[in-house]
């Protein structure tokens, strides 16, 4: 199933959390922590992101930001990442990721989230679009297909051949996908 498109937005606080693959640590010693808020200063500076807070656990860390344009918090965190990886693959003589898949993120106090208490589990919080929410993401993933369609245009005719015969293999695993969740 495709990833569903982040909002990253400009001027809106967004609570983000990275965590360490198979839920190993990330940080070996002190030197790691202070590495990695190397990185994270310069980075949110470079993006353009105003760091409020952070918080660097054994094996995560949660970030609150509010980035000055579209798309600067992936941009912050693509760049952590690069830098302090390759740091610390190289510090500890390691390859491969350090994270588990794409960081999580949630805006903040934003009109276009809300949150209450997990009846379950009282120390957590469930989040859900607001109406507003709901339309900023349906224009997000307007712009997303209208960009694809705009892309497969300017593909030659052997590509968009090739391309509308894996439509069919595409579809079977949606469908699966579909499926699985009833």
């Amino acid at each position: 199933m495709a990833r569903l498109p982040r909002l990253d937005l400009p001027n809106v606080p967004q609570h983000i959390v990275q965590r360490g693959n198979d839920r190993q640590s990330c940080f070996a010693g002190l030197a790691d922590y202070e590495n990695y808020r190397q990185e994270l200063y310069e980075a949110a500076r470079k993006h353009g992101c105003a760091l409020h807070a952070y918080v660097l656990m054994t094996n995560h860390v949660h970030l609150l930001v509010t980035p000055a344009a579209a798309g600067g918090a992936s941009r912050m965190m693509q760049a952590i990442g690069r830098r302090y990886v390759g740091a610390f693959n190289a510090r500890y003589g390691r390859t491969g990721t350090l994270w588990e898949g794409r960081f999580k993120s949630a805006l903040v106090d934003s009109g276009y989230v809300h949150r209450e208490p997990d009846p379950v589990d009282r120390r957590a919080w469930l989040v859900a679009l607001t109406p507003e929410g709901k339309r900023l993401l349906s224009e997000v993933r307007a712009t997303r297909v209208q960009e694809l369609s705009a892309r497969i245009e300017r593909l030659s005719p052997e590509h968009r051949k090739a391309l509308a015969a894996c439509v069919p293999a595409l579809e079977a695993l949606l469908g699966e996908d579909e499926r699985s969740r009833d």
